[in-house]
């Protein structure tokens, strides 16, 4: 289950923290969209890799079992995805400024 609401990327995010779409409030319902579309424009392994850890709650090993690759880059794919969902957000949160 994937949890997003607007304090959580004004935050430090780690990569063990689960991100949430929250159904209770339009605007992160709104903002649980956007992510969802962010996430589906990240490439193929990362978007695997990322999904299986925060949709699915598999810690780097499994991830790593399950893809047939390092753990090491399965922590590369879910840094890389992260930089990329915050670089999302802030241009969101700048863009609603305007």
């Amino acid at each position: 289950k994937l949890i997003v609401n607007s304090d959580l990327m004004n935050n430090e995010l780690t990569y063990t923290q689960p991100i949430q779409f929250s159904e209770s409030h339009s605007d992160d319902n709104e903002l649980g969209k956007k992510f969802r579309i962010w996430i589906d424009t990240l490439p193929e392994r990362q978007k695997e890799t990322f999904e299986l850890s925060r949709f699915e709650g598999l810690d780097h090993r499994e991830i790593a079992d399950v893809l047939k690759i390092s753990t090491k880059t399965v922590n590369n794919h879910i840094v890389a995805a992260l930089q990329y969902l915050r670089n999302c957000y802030e241009t969101h949160q700048n863009e609603e400024k305007k």
